[in-house]
């Protein structure tokens, strides 16, 4: 049994390779190890996003900032289930590490900390810049420092993520089941999401 809730929110329903799974099917598929060992992956999707950055208002001085493109890939519909659900399944050993090492104040990006105020809500972006703020306030005379790593995924070191999973798994090597997915988030193919559906008459 798992304790694994896959809220009608979490379906997916966007286009992509395979077709819609009902929850009973998502259940299924995730919690049976085999069948994740011998899943067949398919390629991510991939399109550019462009976004803004902050605008200056109309009378502001300030020069508008360059216009971002982020690359963006995301997952067929049965393989973004199995990611979820292993992701849930390493959550709990990462945050007994994060304790045990005693940084679990640390690290903010692909967490969720719930909010003092409802357990059942994740902080959010503001949230931890203010709790920056706060202990700057506090300290008095020290230096911040913020740091974004480009291509942060991309520059990890595989050999070392793979030994880190063994390790909150307590295991020597990664069971088929979860070396699969290890496999198929470090080495993955992609299709340009725009030349796909151009082809496909989209």
């Amino acid at each position: 049994m798992t304790d694994w809730q896959l809220k009608p929110s979490d379906l997916k329903r966007y286009p992509h390779f395979d077709q819609v799974l009902k929850p009973e099917e998502v259940l299924a598929l995730v919690t049976n190890p085999t069948r994740v060992a011998q899943n067949a992956f398919f390629p991510l999707l991939r399109y550019t996003k462009h976004w803004q950055p902050f605008r200056p208002s109309r009378d502001s001085v300030k020069a508008r900032p360059k216009p971002k493109d982020r690359p963006i890939r995301y997952a067929a519909r049965r393989d973004a289930y199995i990611f979820a659900y292993y992701r849930h399944l390493l959550r709990e050993p990462y945050e007994a590490e994060l304790a045990r090492l005693g940084v679990a104040h640390c690290p903010v990006a692909y967490r969720r900390i719930p909010t003092e105020a409802d357990a059942r809500r994740g902080k959010c972006n503001i949230q931890f810049a203010q709790e920056a703020v706060t202990r700057i306030r506090k300290l008095g005379d020290c230096h911040a420092i913020a740091v974004d790593i480009s291509s942060y995924f991309e520059s990890i070191n595989h050999e070392r993520l793979k030994a880190l999973w063994c390790r909150l798994l307590g295991a020597e090597t990664l069971p088929d089941d979860h070396f699969a997915v290890f496999k198929n988030i470090t080495k993955y193919r992609v299709v340009d999401r725009v030349a796909a559906y151009r082809r496909l008459d989209f």
